[in-house]
């Protein structure tokens, strides 16, 4: 059995539980879509550097038990876009990925009526699906050409918010992800984080 379908056999049936929890409860609401686009830090393979490389994500959300809470799914996308090396007696890994995660949100604006700053924190989970391919220069036999893991990560951020028009709300996002496990050193997650700038739809 594959890397991949040993994941999918544990993320599928752990997504399936929390949606369906989530819909039993009395308070779940969906009240948001929004589509962000920014830079992620890629990963280091083999001595190479890190780089922040663009990253779009799509995110869906709502109000999660409490009016100051709230909950979101998400999708993220990210290519290093490394095609060579100029660096003599190194390797070129090309390296890709796919994010999926949920998060929770604190939202003190709506908690305290005081607290003068549109802000959230968040913190959640996340899986990264991530593949590389070498594509230039010699590579250890510990190495195959191609390759595919993935990596579990726990996250946590800000989110700075505004209201552009009654259904718009324009906003930013700052995340740190953090490795979960002790993980084989091609998926490791060290410092990984992400900056976006993004749009929401607020559903009526």
């Amino acid at each position: 059995m594959t890397h991949n379908m040993k994941t999918r056999r544990r993320v599928l049936p752990l997504l399936l539980t929390i949606i369906a929890v989530s819909s039993a409860l009395p308070q779940f609401s969906v009240n948001s879509v929004s589509v962000s686009v920014g830079a992620i830090r890629s990963l280091g393979i083999e001595g190479r550097e890190y780089k922040y490389v663009a990253y779009p994500e799509v995110q869906l959300g709502g109000e999660c038990l409490l009016p100051f809470l709230g909950w979101s799914a998400y999708w993220g996308y990210w290519d290093d876009g490394v095609e060579h090396t100029d660096i003599s007696d190194q390797i070129a890994v090309s390296t890709h990925g796919h994010i999926v995660g949920a998060r929770i949100a604190f939202f003190p604006k709506l908690a305290m009526e005081q607290w003068p700053l549109p802000i959230a924190l968040f913190g959640g989970l996340a899986h990264q699906f991530i593949s590389y391919k070498i594509i230039e220069g010699y590579y250890p036999a510990l190495f195959t050409p191609f390759g595919a893991g993935g990596s579990n990560t726990a996250e946590f951020g800000l989110r700075v918010y505004a209201a552009l028009f009654k259904t718009v709300e324009l906003r930013a996002e700052a995340e740190q992800y953090v490795g979960l496990e002790n993980e084989d050193f091609r998926w490791r997650q060290p410092d990984r984080r992400a900056f976006k700038l993004g749009v929401a739809y607020m559903f009526q």
